[in-house]
């Protein structure tokens, strides 16, 4: 399973970047920006992240890096989008002290899902406060493509997108490899099992929403087990990550359908004690594991 390097986060030396072919323009608070020819210019400016990213060298050994061995950890992921955007810095730091494996980080553009939430400035803030912390980001974007360089620039290690997004699956998750970081693809509530089916092979997990995205303290939908289970006969060997209404309860349901990787956003940030919820969380989960 992932581990990140205890002394190597995943960022960018000075330099011009081949793969970075597009200028964000920065225009407004979430950091997405609006974006000029796709093709033209190597430079990237993110917020206070100016520099662009030489990635193309070694962005192979940098994906092998960060995958997973297929032992089938069972992590715990806290989602950023629950924590007090007053104490944004200090919320991640308590993430990470956790003992959580790794932060989970939720774009949202208010076009494929009814709500905003942040840019890549934040993402570009984890990596700042917490460099050895994982940083996993869900884009929940109609053209995530538009911004793959972008999100790899502020210090993204997985990327997410989903496979009802406005975008060649096909072309994009191999791009996200490219990039030397992870690719997984990830499915709504009403969407089928199988529509993922043709992608798995391009993938290093699969996230499965068991909420509707867009909000958070939501309800777990029970009605996505068999997904999970589907998914998990379909691919052995795949991380599946469950996203919504994760607590100590579901996430055992999720478990014994075959998930191993536990998105949780309200029930760890509510939590007096995260790094007590984070633990036990993670026990029954993997004592739960259906493990193929």
């Amino acid at each position: 399973m992932l581990r990140a390097p205890a002394a190597r986060a995943v960022s960018s030396p000075r330099g011009e970047s081949p793969l970075c072919r597009c200028m964000i323009i920065r225009q407004n608070a979430l950091g997405l920006g609006a974006l000029a020819k796709r093709h033209d210019t190597p430079t990237i400016a993110i917020g206070d992240v100016s520099t662009p990213v030489s990635i193309a060298q070694t962005a192979k050994d940098r994906h092998r890096e960060l995958c997973y061995t297929s032992d089938m950890d069972v992590q715990i992921l806290p989602s950023l989008l629950a924590a007090d955007f007053g104490f944004l810095a200090d919320e991640i730091r308590r993430a990470e002290k956790s003992g959580a494996a790794a932060l989970h980080l939720d774009i949202m553009d208010a076009h494929f899902v009814p709500n905003l939430s942040f840019g890549p400035d934040v993402v570009a803030l984890s990596r700042r406060v917490a460099p050895s912390f994982f940083r996993h980001v869900h884009l929940m974007l109609t053209r995530p493509d538009l911004y793959l360089e972008t999100f790899a620039a502020a210090g993204a290690q997985t990327v997410q997108i989903h496979v009802e997004a406005d975008c060649d699956l096909h072309v994009e998750l191999p791009r996200i490899r490219s990039l030397g970081i992870r690719a997984a693809i990830a499915l709504n509530p009403e969407t089928s099992a199988e529509a993922v089916f043709p992608y798995l092979h391009m993938c290093d997990e699969v996230l499965v929403m068991t909420v509707h995205p867009g909000h958070g303290g939501q309800s777990f939908i029970h009605e996505c087990l068999p997904k999970i289970t589907a998914i998990r006969r379909r691919a052995p060997a795949l991380d599946i990550m469950v996203d919504g209404g994760i607590n100590a309860e579901t996430g055992v349901l999720a478990a014994r359908a075959g998930a191993n990787q536990f998105v949780a956003g309200s029930y760890l940030f509510r939590q007096a004690d995260m790094a007590a919820a984070v633990d036990a969380l993670r026990k029954d989960c993997a004592n739960a594991f259906n493990r193929p």
